[in-house]
């Protein structure tokens, strides 16, 4: 569980309900089914229609990324796991370094290890992880695209929202107290269109 991101969580939420405290605004009157079915389902429905199922299926799976802890090697962790590799490879061999591959956690690093234990050159194992690393990047710009469209989404479909709920406001102006309710109420669209942005939709991103 990654720490920061809990943290950053509370503290937006905490910032978000403290303002509104300040302001006078009390939690209920964020309950608002109709502007919540217009930005969540009109959200979904937008990303189902521009992508494709089979990164729609993945969807799940990237949303566990937002509390994953990354568990990445240090720089100074690399320079002495490959000073050790040159040190056995140098004294006993390549092939020493079998006993190795079984304490290599990182499958891209095992798979660059296996390489040069099977006696590939330089060029060709440079050539096998550059192809990798471009794989991988693809498929998590194709993810990372998915939450950038939906955060641009669903604040349009906020400002949507609040223009339907004005529109239902301004149907009858007789009663003006009900008329500043329902004025306010349209707002909450917007300003739930941008929440799911604000607190996940950058992180999704930058992972």
């Amino acid at each position: 569980m990654d720490l920061s991101t809990i943290v950053g969580l509370i503290l937006g939420i905490v910032a978000l309900f403290v303002g509104m405290a300040m302001k006078g605004v009390t939690p209920d009157n964020l309950l608002n089914p109709a502007a919540i079915l217009i930005i969540i389902a009109g959200t979904i429905a937008a990303v189902v229609i521009a992508f494709p199922m089979k990164e729609i299926k993945r969807v799940p799976k990237l949303f566990g990324i937002l509390f994953k802890e990354q568990n990445l090697n240090s720089d100074s962790d690399l320079i002495r796991m490959f000073s050790k590799w040159a040190d056995i490879a140098r004294r006993e061999g390549l092939l020493s370094l079998e006993a190795q591959t079984d304490e290599i956690a990182d499958p891209f690093l095992k798979n660059g290890l296996d390489l040069a234990i099977d006696g590939q050159n330089a060029d060709y194992i440079r050539d096998v992880l550059t192809e990798e690393v471009e794989a991988m990047e693809e498929r998590h710009s194709a993810g990372a695209l998915i939450f950038s469209q939906a955060g641009t989404y669903a604040p349009t479909l906020g400002v949507l929202g609040a223009v339907v709920g004005l529109i239902a406001a301004l149907k009858d102006m007789n009663d003006i107290e009900a008329l500043g309710y329902a004025i306010s109420a349209a707002f909450v669209a917007t300003l739930l269109g941008f929440s799911p942005d604000m607190f996940f939709g950058i992180r999704l991103q930058i992972n």
